[in-house]
């Protein structure tokens, strides 16, 4: 998969590396898997800065920023390639990371959805989709990736 120029330097500016961290070939598979669960992430950042900006309560504003930081560790994870701009010890700890704070939202979605089933089935299946499919995604491209030496 090759990665236009111009993509690499938006996507390092995004990212706050330089373009070489960005990486433009393939991995052990699931290069398909690992754009889904970047564009999902994209899609929670995107729903926690929502209710950031528009909390409902004030418990509301705690769980969005963790959501929204949870998407941006997720999406550093699945795209940055240890090298010269990078620690070597940087992107495997990022991953397990990555992979701890994915784990814990599916526990509280599990959770969530478990609750709201006792009230309305139809929209704890909705509230299910959205709340676990991002981190299981995640979770497997994350899998996927080849590992770091």
């Amino acid at each position: 998969m090759l990665v236009h120029h111009a993509v690499r330097g938006a996507a390092a500016i995004l990212l706050g590396v330089s373009e070489t961290a960005i990486e433009t070939r393939p991995t052990r598979g699931g290069t398909g898997l690992r754009f889904a669960a970047v564009l999902l992430n994209a899609v929670l950042f995107v729903v926690g800065m929502y209710f950031e900006l528009h909390p409902r309560d004030r418990h509301d504003l705690w769980s969005a920023a963790a959501v929204a930081g949870v998407a941006v560790v997720n999406s550093v994870a699945l795209t940055v390639q240890p090298g010269p701009s990078v620690g070597p010890r940087f992107v495997p700890r990022l991953r397990r990371i990555a992979t701890i704070a994915n784990s814990l939202l599916l526990v509280v979605g599990v959770v969530i959805v478990a609750f709201e089933t006792w009230l309305d089935w139809h929209h704890a299946a909705l509230h299910g989709v959205a709340l676990l499919a991002p981190p299981l995604l995640t979770i497997a491209a994350l899998r996927r990736l080849r590992p770091i030496r």
